[in-house]
């Protein structure tokens, strides 16, 4: 697999079919440039050629054990950086300290991965780290300018992308119209403040649209808006 710049880099290696569609669903190939081994005598030199980012290892491998997979990672990966979601459930004995690894029982959602691996690529990808936003279930490619929740793609407008963008940059704080206002449309721009609630209500129309669920944008009475 060439190397590519602009996407973090996941090898996944499993053997069971039935980890594929939650890989497809959390690393779509608009946003990851996956790839896939079944073999685990073939793992570590794939770990060694295509150099990735995280690495998705199924501890129900057959064929060559799991725990061996890990151990030759390890040997290969001598910085102790690369970091390697376990999805199974290894021994306690595996050696893991201080190592960047996520231990996910079977089975495990997609929600789980995304989560796994978000927080394993910030703490050692800054460039994956400065791409992607994740907060709670919402996760931002500013790279792509596209939002998903939950794994699912959300389409928006020009506007609605750099409102949600703000947003999530300060969750949980009490954001004022006029800070909106200067956030979104820049410093100075003639914009009326009630028009940060029309925004704000077309947003809220398209990620909540669907089924009923948790809407994350909260006004508060005479203040302004919190999201989280």
């Amino acid at each position: 697999m060439p190397k590519n710049d602009q996407m973090p880099r996941i090898l996944i290696i499993q053997s069971d079919p039935a980890l594929l569609p939650l890989v497809e669903a959390a690393f779509p190939a608009s946003a990851y440039a996956t790839s896939v081994c079944s073999d685990g005598a073939d793992a570590n030199r794939r770990v060694e050629h295509e150099q990735p980012d995280l690495v998705v290892l199924d501890w129900s491998m057959t064929g060559v054990p799991a725990a061996e997979v890990y151990r030759r990672i390890r040997l290969f990966d001598t910085a102790g950086r690369l970091p390697v979601i376990v999805v199974g459930a290894p021994p306690a004995e595996l050696d893991v300290a201080q190592q960047p690894v996520a231990i996910l029982a079977k089975p495990c959602s997609v929600d789980d991965l995304m989560a796994a691996a978000r927080a394993l690529l910030d703490r050692t990808n800054p460039r994956a780290a400065d791409a992607i936003l994740i907060v709670s279930e919402f996760e931002l490619d500013r790279e792509r300018h596209r939002l998903r929740r939950g794994g699912k793609y959300i389409h928006l407008g020009p506007i609605e992308y750099r409102l949600i963008e703000y947003l999530m940059t300060h969750s949980g704080e009490l954001l004022t119209r006029p800070q909106i206002v200067n956030g979104v449309w820049g410093n100075g721009a003639a914009v009326e403040e009630r028009a940060v609630d029309v925004q704000l209500k077309r947003l809220r129309a398209a990620i909540n649209s669907g089924r009923r669920k948790r809407d994350p944008i909260r006004a508060v009475r005479g203040l302004g808006y919190i999201f989280g």
